[in-house]
């Protein structure tokens, strides 16, 4: 269990991990996830008034994430065409990196 102040079971942890996996292929530890929550309480707010279910609060921790390594772009959307969405993951990749973060490809 992680405690931010507010307790996350150990099911939504590994809930919120498989959602930033599924989304970007970042991989963060049980620390990286904890500094991660405790910095971006909004977050922690929304998963627990709506759940993990919810593709918005899926929408809103992986945002959360690409601001929290320092991304300023915004998150790539219908229409954005193929070579903003290369561009823009391969800066949040690197930013992620950087951060210590685990990325597959």
């Amino acid at each position: 269990m992680i405690e931010i102040p507010i307790k996350i079971s150990d099911t939504e942890v590994e809930q919120i991990l498989d959602v930033i996996y599924g989304n970007t292929n970042v991989v963060l530890t049980g620390q990286q996830l904890a500094e991660f929550l405790l910095a971006n309480q909004h977050v922690v707010s929304e998963i627990l008034s709506f759940g993990l279910e919810d593709t918005e609060t899926e929408a809103k921790i992986i945002s959360a994430l690409a601001r929290h390594v320092g991304m300023i772009a915004g998150w790539p959307s219908n229409g954005d065409g193929d070579e903003y969405f290369v561009q823009y993951f391969d800066a949040f990749k690197k930013l992620c990196r950087a951060k210590g973060y685990g990325v597959e490809s």
